[in-house]
């Protein structure tokens, strides 16, 4: 009896010791590194200043490399210090932020925040005509209703969850007609239906197509054109003049082509993207992009850099995709900085866009706008699978 007590104290003697020793045991001696990143949903170091929040990833890290969970650490960010937080974190401040990660005596890496004051820049206003092509069964309510959510991915109030983290209002909003070149009065605001003449047996997007559409068009110095057709599943756009000068006519036909399987209003938005100069944000070889648009996370198209919402960048970043410039699956509800910045000057230098520069003295077309169609200026085709 008394040598089973004897062994019971000892245990609850020992217990009492291990338990002394761990709380006398500083957390920062099983740390080795601390080692910082963007996570994936906000991979950019590019930002928009009271705009971007960033999610970071935090791994603290044995001798071992194995993961040691600590919760007491500091996260700065240019001037600001924030106490074991690194989710949700917005940029208020602009500038070059160096961001990095203490905790008990160790620094992690550093990382780079590039952060841009937003610029607000007076709204414009760009005339659009839909022309639904012969058997285009399409109800003029859903031109309107498009026209509607391309504002709002235009002034950046379009699904608001996930949005990227340089997403802006691009400063252009579009407006339905209700006169034709002719100074008659549309049926339904921003539709001109055309029957008949329909180019049947005509590639889409081929050189003959194209004549027969670019014979339909209105004066584009006056509408922005949205040719609304049986486009065999592509729909595509021509990038803008920048070259030409005052007076010369047009060469290609200057306009969005919309197959009638694709009239969504994101489909509309990539189109328009690409007649305000944007490119794609993915090519064949990383070398092919923009590099421009500093802002865009770029891509090489194949199926292993393609994973759900998320892509494989070119410099080995995985990313979230939230750009209207990219089609396979995404959020598909940024239009950025940069790109904000390559459209504002497309609007305003861009030959035969409807900017109110380019209108004809007294408001009404010539017909002088259409020259010799040129086979070697050829459109930005696309196919899309509509997905949001």
């Amino acid at each position: 009896m008394k040598r089973f007590c004897y062994i019971g104290i000892l245990i609850l003697l020992g217990c009492i010791e291990e338990r002394t020793m761990q709380q006398a045991i500083d957390p920062g001696a099983f740390i080795q590194s601390v080692r910082l990143d963007f996570a994936d949903d906000t991979n950019n170091k590019y930002a928009v200043s009271q705009s971007s929040s960033y999610n970071f990833k935090l791994k603290m890290l044995d001798n071992q490399d194995i993961p040691v969970r600590i919760n007491n650490y500091k996260l700065f960010i240019g001037n600001k210090e924030y106490t074991s937080d690194h989710r949700d974190i917005l940029i208020d401040e602009s500038g070059t932020l160096s961001v990095r990660v203490e905790a008990y005596g160790h620094t992690s890496n550093t990382l780079e925040i590039i952060s841009r004051e937003n610029i607000i820049y007076q709204e414009q206003q760009v005339p659009v005509v839909f022309h639904l092509i012969s058997n285009s069964n399409i109800h003029h309510s859903a031109i309107l209703r498009e026209v509607n959510n391309l504002n709002k991915q235009f002034d950046n109030t379009y699904k608001n969850r996930n949005k990227g983290l340089n997403a802006v209002n691009v400063g252009l909003q579009f407006y339905a007609v209700t006169m034709g070149p002719e100074g008659n009065i549309l049926e339904y605001p921003g539709v001109n239906i055309i029957n008949g003449d329909y180019p049947e047996g005509l590639e889409p997007h081929s050189f003959k197509f194209d004549s027969v559409m670019f014979a339909k068009m209105w004066d584009p110095d006056l509408y922005l054109n949205i040719m609304v057709a049986d486009l065999s599943g592509s729909s595509y756009a021509y990038y803008p003049d920048l070259n030409s000068i005052p007076g010369d006519s047009l060469h290609n036909p200057y306009a969005l082509f919309i197959d009638i399987s694709h009239l969504d209003s994101y489909v509309i938005s990539h189109e328009m993207g690409h007649a305000l100069g944007l490119p794609h944000s993915f090519g064949q070889t990383c070398k092919d992009m923009d590099h421009r648009l500093r802002d865009i996370q770029h891509y090489i198209n194949e199926p292993m850099n393609v994973d759900g919402n998320f892509r494989n960048g070119c410099t080995d970043e995985r990313f979230l995709s939230t750009n209207y410039m990219d089609y396979n699956t995404g959020y598909h509800n940024t239009f950025t900085y940069d790109q904000r910045e390559v459209m504002q000057n497309t609007f305003f230098k861009a030959r035969h866009f409807p900017n109110g520069i380019n209108k004809p003295i007294n408001g009404r077309s010539s017909g002088k706008w259409r020259g010799k169609l040129d086979p070697t200026i050829r459109p930005i085709v696309c196919s899309f699978a509509i997905d949001n």
